[in-house]
């Protein structure tokens, strides 16, 4: 997702005297570095891992 976003920034946002393209540039840009955080530290608290570990966890108890 993150290559695909960079893809289609660079494809359809190139026109950068126009503020409407750069802005929308940087917002895919931004989505593309979301992307590769996610993939860097994983999702989290936000995972399905975690929350059915968390299920687990309380049904143990």
């Amino acid at each position: 997702m993150a290559i695909y976003t960079l893809v289609t920034a660079l494809t359809f946002h190139d026109n950068f005297a126009d503020p409407k393209q750069l802005i929308s540039f940087m917002k895919n840009i931004a989505i593309s570095g979301g992307f590769l955080q996610v993939v860097v530290l994983g999702a989290g608290a936000f995972s399905l891992d975690a929350v059915i570990a968390s299920r687990r966890q309380a049904a143990i108890s």
